[in-house]
């Protein structure tokens, strides 16, 4: 299970770290990729603010555990809504979360 821990908006030009929890239910270690990726939902562009980090990072969590994740973000230069789209996943198993985010100007 992953469970994003965004904030309610982003004010535009904020540097901020994007964390998420994922959560292994099963009795067995799990090594899943988590994928991150924001878009505009008026017209599904997709929008950077990760810069060159991977979009996609791989964690392994024990049996019963969890694992946070981070991306560090730039919003400099964005204005309105974006959403956010992340999904954790491997061969046996796979969930995600989307929401949308306002960015309010300062």
């Amino acid at each position: 299970m992953v469970t994003s821990n965004a904030p309610r908006f982003f004010r535009s030009g904020d540097q901020f770290d994007f964390a998420s929890k994922v959560v292994n239910l099963t009795e067995e270690e799990q090594t899943v990729d988590v994928n991150l990726s924001f878009f505009k939902p008026t017209n599904d562009e997709v929008v950077n603010l990760i810069g060159r980090q991977p979009q996609s990072k791989q964690v392994t969590i024990p049996a019963g555990g969890s694992k946070e994740v981070v991306w560090n973000l730039d919003l400099t230069n964005q204005e309105g809504l974006i959403a956010y789209k992340i999904i954790a996943s491997n061969e046996e198993f796979s969930d995600g979360e989307q929401k949308p985010v306002p960015v309010l100007s300062h």
